[in-house]
């Protein structure tokens, strides 16, 4: 749960041929272009950083994290009880001009004393205009992503995953959803061993527009019991892709979809959280194709985004699509 680091660069070789970005209207209140520069995309991307995620925000935060002796009788039970809980997580972010910032954060889980600050900025954010990094920001949505996703990859973390934060309103969403290397078996594998989960609230925001920190919307049950009241909502998708060229980068056209149930029932595991949260997808990830990751939140009775984050053969992250869905879309 830490921002992308000033100077942080991501690693891996996209291999898709689907290189697009937000359909994005530029600074003046001109039509959107049909391509973009590296730099206007990363650009784009800074200021929605900045829109997206100033604020002071709070909250008590859940980790669920696997048993070591979990079985597969019992392997998803560490995903409905906490095994941790951090009282008074904050994360301060503000900028002092539209260059800069200070991101401070306390109560962290991976920080010495559980504290860090950083300094931010447009020049180095995300490692820089056309550097690949790992780093997405759309409206009302941002996090980061591991690129690579291959238990036999050479440079594999002992540890990879995605942070993903669902904004509204004056609310901030947070699943972060860590994979481990499982190298015990005859081949080694990803295993989902920890899930994050922040329902965080901006204390700085006025009475009359914060959220109450227990969210009451959504249809009540399982993961799949929730997301079946979204059978027939229509919506708008739009995509990003991680890796871009200095120049004529095509701009992806938003779209209308229709939200699709299989995406769940299908998936091969699907689990909800507190602040109508969803996961959908592998917990196990063996690196023998291609596979795609679905994090979910519904923070409104009329609203549910979805992000999709698809990988290659190789494990390698190809693009980010959000699809934000309602009954009237």
């Amino acid at each position: 749960s830490l921002p992308c680091h000033p100077t942080a660069k991501a690693s891996g070789t996209l291999r898709s041929s689907r290189l697009a970005v937000p359909a994005l209207r530029m600074s003046g209140g001109t039509e959107p272009k049909a391509t973009q520069t590296a730099e206007e995309i990363h650009n784009r991307q800074w200021e929605l950083n900045m829109k997206n995620f100033r604020a002071s925000w709070e909250c008590d935060m859940n980790w669920y994290t696997r048993s070591s002796d979990a079985t597969t009788t019992n392997q998803d039970l560490w995903l409905h009880i906490p095994s941790e809980e951090r009282k008074d997580v904050s994360y301060a972010i503000s900028f002092s001009d539209e260059d800069t910032g200070i991101w401070d954060g306390k109560g962290l889980r991976f920080a010495p004393n559980g504290q860090m600050k950083l300094d931010l900025s447009r020049a180095g954010y995300n490692g820089g205009p056309g550097s690949g990094g790992n780093c997405l920001q759309f409206p009302g949505l941002g996090g980061q992503s591991a690129p690579v996703m291959n238990p036999t990859a050479a440079d594999i973390s002992p540890k990879c995953g995605h942070e993903i934060n669902f904004f509204y309103g004056r609310s901030r969403s947070m699943i972060v959803a860590l994979w481990a290397l499982d190298a015990a078996g005859k081949e080694p594998v990803l295993r989902l061993s920890s899930v994050g989960i922040a329902p965080f609230r901006d204390g700085l925001a006025e009475a009359s527009t914060r959220e109450p920190k227990v969210r009451t919307c959504g249809r009540p049950g399982t993961g799949l019991d929730m997301v079946q009241a979204f059978k027939g909502w229509t919506g708008v998708r739009d995509v990003y892709t991680r890796q871009v060229k200095p120049e004529g980068n095509v701009v992806f056209t938003p779209r209308p979809v229709t939200f699709d149930l299989d995406s769940y029932t299908k998936a091969p595991a699907c689990h909800r959280f507190t602040d109508n949260l969803i996961f959908a997808g592998p917990e196990v990830i063996d690196g023998k194709g291609p596979f795609e990751l679905i994090f979910g939140c519904q923070p409104a009775d009329n609203l549910y985004k979805q992000l999709t984050i698809a990988f290659d053969g190789s494990g390698t992250l190809v693009d980010w699509t959000l699809d934000q869905f309602s009954p009237n879309a």
